[in-house]
């Protein structure tokens, strides 16, 4: 019989403490004894991975017009299987998962009727800003409107500095003409951003038809109320990633069934035309 001292470095081992922070494609995002640590869903998901990723880049999603109120209508957005590996080791939330973890939200205030809605968080991230300031201030402008439009209360944007390497939630209340700054270290110059938002909301005013009777906005750095900090959902990386693991899934079998639902179609008109 081995001494009960193999079974721990085993353990240890497997736990791998002082393991390469990279990912390599094909090979399992967390060792076995992490995987059985996580929901079953991210289980599920992980399985997905290890099968497809021979012959997928990684996830593919659809974004419909009225998630975010981009000018250009639907776009299909890829969830690269380096950013799922970030997201399994709990290191960051890459701009596809930003997305994806925005659409998540979405569909949650969607179902609860909040008259609540979000910006698309690649074009309010300081690289996009830095790369193309006039399209990011157009996207937002047109967003703002939009949702304003629609008698959203609260328009809520997650924001990545590229300076701090750190994320923040930001949310514009349009009725009150405010912003409120959700920063976890406190203590950060937010004013860059302020300067931009501000930027946009002159344009939505001024040539996007968004209605406001002030045409400057307040903007709260201290960090929000209490009554409109309970409206946003804890920041914790591992509730993060169940809830990312499940909406993905959904998302798959959404996808899986509306293909065999439209091959069944397929098979059914066929089968008519001939006889």
């Amino acid at each position: 019989m081995a001494p009960w001292w193999t079974n721990l470095k085993k353990l240890f081992r497997e736990h791998d403490l002082e393991k390469n922070g990279e990912y390599v494609p094909g090979e399992p995002f967390l060792t076995e004894y992490e995987l059985k640590n996580v929901s079953p869903r991210c289980r599920d998901l992980h399985s997905y991975y290890l099968q497809v990723f021979q012959r997928q880049q990684g996830i593919n999603l659809s974004i419909e017009h009225h998630h975010f109120h981009h000018s250009d209508g639907a776009l299909s957005i890829t969830v690269p299987w380096s950013d799922l590996w970030n997201l399994y080791n709990l290191k960051e939330l890459n701009a596809s998962l930003m997305r994806c973890w925005t659409l998540h939200l979405i569909k949650i205030f969607e179902e609860e009727e909040f008259p609540i809605g979000f910006m698309d968080p690649h074009w309010m991230s300081g690289q996009s800003i830095e790369a193309d300031r006039n399209k990011s201030r157009n996207y937002v402008a047109d967003a703002l409107a939009a949702h304003t439009q629609r008698g959203k209360e609260m328009i809520i944007v997650a924001y990545y500095s590229v300076e701090y390497d750190h994320c923040i939630m930001i949310a514009i209340f349009p009725s009150e003409n405010s912003v409120s700054y959700l920063d976890s270290t406190q203590g950060n110059n937010w004013s860059n951003v302020a300067e931009f938002i501000d930027e946009a909301w002159s344009l939505a005013r001024d040539k996007k038809g968004l209605e406001s009777g002030n045409p400057k906005l307040s903007h709260d750095f201290e960090g929000m109320c209490l009554r409109k900090q309970t409206m946003l959902v804890e920041c914790d990386m591992k509730k993060i990633r169940n809830q990312l693991c499940d909406f993905l899934m959904e998302e798959l079998d959404a996808s899986s069934s509306e293909l065999v639902t439209s091959k069944l179609e397929e098979c059914s008109l066929a089968s008519s035309m001939s006889e």
